[in-house]
């Protein structure tokens, strides 16, 4: 005779079959199962995903860190030549082109901002001059 689905599992779980399993032994929140949208975000997440506006973030994240990099390369490059970088035409391109590239990185923070569902995840506005003097006077 075969064993019951029920007997079956509590042969388990006394056999201890169960106590490898992620989670075990902590408790179990009822308001965060309750949530359609915590359980849609935490499958997204499991899954390699992220919300939208979360990969939005990354991205605008992801293109300031490019662009610092790019300007600070810039930097090194010309201090070896051995010149007076912020006289050099080269650096006032690379400056342009940052301001340029803040810019464009703002207007989409601007956006990102008005799409974000709670003002916490809101982001700042990159300051690029605090970034130029930050590159100075390292």
């Amino acid at each position: 005779m075969t064993a019951s689905i029920d007997e079956q599992i509590a042969k388990a779980i006394e056999d201890g079959e169960f106590d490898n399993l992620p989670g075990y032994g902590e408790r179990i929140s009822m308001e965060k199962l309750a949530s359609d949208e915590n359980l849609a975000h935490r499958l997204l997440v499991d899954q390699g995903f992220a919300l939208p506006w979360i990969e939005t973030r990354k991205e605008i994240e992801q293109d300031w860190e490019a662009a610092k990099r790019k300007l600070s390369q810039r930097w090194g490059w010309l201090g070896r030549e051995g010149n007076a970088v912020e006289d050099s035409p080269s650096w006032g391109d690379a400056v342009a082109e940052f301001l340029q590239e803040t810019e464009k990185l703002n207007d989409r923070i601007d956006d990102y901002n008005l799409i974000v569902p709670l003002s916490q995840f809101q982001r700042r506005r990159y300051d690029p001059q605090a970034e130029l003097e930050r590159l100075k006077a390292s």
